[in-house]
Parts: C-alpha cells; structure tokens; sequence
C-alpha cells in the first residue's frame, strides 16, 4: 500500500496544488511501477513504493513548505512590504517582470515550470547521468534576473534564506560610498579587473582573484578606478536579506543615491553620512 496526494502531504490551498501534486505523484508512482522488472513476485512492487517515495518526498517537502509561506501569493506580501502605505501603480512598485518571477519560483518548485526558451542557462535534460559539470554562465541568474542600479549591473546567482550571492559588472568610475552591514558578514571575489576598497583612512587594492572578507559592522566603500570594466562575485551571510534590498531599488521609479541610501537603511545596510565640508 503507498498514499499519494492530499493523503500523503496534505497542504494549503494556495497555487493549485491538491490536485497538481496529486498528479505528478500519480506519474511518479506509474513510472517507478512501470520500472520494476515485469513485476514477478512482491518485492519487485515493494521496491517500486520505495522508489516512488524518495523520488516524491523531497519536492513535496519542499512545496508544502511553500505553501506555509504563502506560495505564488507571496508576490502580495512583497508589494505590501515594499508599499506599506498604499499605491495607485504597482508597476511603480514591483515590475510585471519581478512580481513574474516570484511565481515562476513557485512554479518551478511546485514542479510544472514551463521552461522558457530564451534562458542561458545550461543544464543537462532526461534521467541519465551527468557526464561532465552543469554550467551556468555569467549571463545567466535567478529567473534570468538583471537589476541596473545606479550604473552598476547586478545578476543574482544564489538566494537562501542564509545567503545571498550575484554577479557585479562595475563600469570605470564606479563609487559605492562607505556603508556597512550590521548582521551580515561581505566577501568579494574579484574576477576581472581591479577594485579599490575604502576602508577608513586606507585604500586597499583588490586584483582578479582576490577575494576580499569585509567584517559586519565594519564600513568600507567600493571604487573602480582602474579605467576599465570590473567583474565581482558577491556573498552576503548569514542572512539572504540584501535581495530584498535590490529588487526595491529596481522598483524605483527614478533611482537617485538619496532613494538608495533611504531604502538601504530599511534592509539592513547602513551608509555613512559624508564628510562635512
């Protein structure tokens, strides 16, 4: 006897999930059925059960977890976060493209994303084994996100509730005035070019394959001086909260650094106030 749907993982009504989950166990469990060696005798069905349930306990896990958070409809908790007092256009507080992937997120976890023909993201289809690394290319991110803020292109790579990691384009003359961060440890890997860290009265120079630890509560800036293009990779721990950050700034109808700096100090990054004349 196995159970499947509703009976095995029973959620919340959000996402159309009773009878979606219930249906991709059912494939689950007709494949892993089909699989078993003509089905002689009893074991060759109890190992088929098995098979099923590793196969389907994991994303089901997953996707009732999600559910307890809100699923798809958590695209409402995100404008309300970001527009706690009300708004006449939503597009001036989280973009079509944005609100779109949140639930793609969710679609992709529940288990029937339609993939999208234009992503560049590589990764190896059907059941059979890997016979090289899968590549995600420097163009590619989160749900094909790019977020251009204040000059500066920024592609998210990975998103936890722990940590956050993107792909940072810096142009000649790029400046990211001292501000730190009071509950997140900062590493930068700088993969092209060079970068100029402020620290106090200090200037540190980061090369191409350098990687930089900036302590929490510890301010620093960011200065591309070198004449040329700069590429980083950045990570933020233990909290994946600077994502929140970014996709405000990107909802900004005009994106000026007063606006940075006011939503920064929402989201847990502090800038210090400059210099007096």
């Amino acid at each position: 006897m196995t159970l499947l749907g509703d009976a095995a993982h029973a959620m919340y009504p959000v996402g159309s999930n009773g009878a979606s989950q219930a249906t991709l166990d059912a494939r689950a469990l007709a494949d892993a059925l089909a699989d078993a060696d003509a089905l002689a005798d009893a074991d060759d069905v109890t190992g088929a059960l098995s098979r099923y349930e590793q196969a389907r306990l994991g994303p089901t896990s997953e996707i009732v977890h999600s559910n307890r958070g809100g699923g798809p409809e958590g695209v409402i908790d995100a404008v309300e976060a970001l527009a706690p007092d009300g708004f006449d256009d939503v597009e001036m507080v989280l973009s079509h493209g944005e609100r779109e992937a949140i639930v793609r997120g969710y679609a992709q976890k529940a288990g029937f994303a339609v993939s999208d023909p234009g992503q560049t993201t590589t990764r190896r289809k059907g059941m059979d084994a890997s016979t090289g690394p899968d590549v995600i290319g420097a163009e590619a991110s989160i749900d094909n996100i790019k977020w251009n803020i204040l000059g500066q292109i920024y592609r998210p790579k990975q998103l936890s509730e722990r940590s956050f990691a993107w792909h940072a384009t810096f142009p000649p003359g790029t400046f990211v005035p001292p501000h730190f961060h009071p509950t997140q440890d900062e590493y930068v890997y700088v993969l092209d070019g060079e970068l100029t860290l402020v620290a106090g009265d200090d200037d540190h120079l980061a090369h191409a394959g350098d990687l930089v630890r900036l302590p929490m509560g510890r301010p620093h800036g960011l200065f591309n001086r070198s004449g040329a293009t700069t590429v980083c990779l950045f990570w933020v721990t233990p909290t994946g909260r600077l994502y929140e950050l970014f996709v405000a700034i990107d909802a900004l109808e005009e994106q000026t650094p007063d606006a940075v700096v006011a939503l920064a100090g929402k989201h847990e990054v502090e800038f210090l106030p400059p210099p007096s004349a």
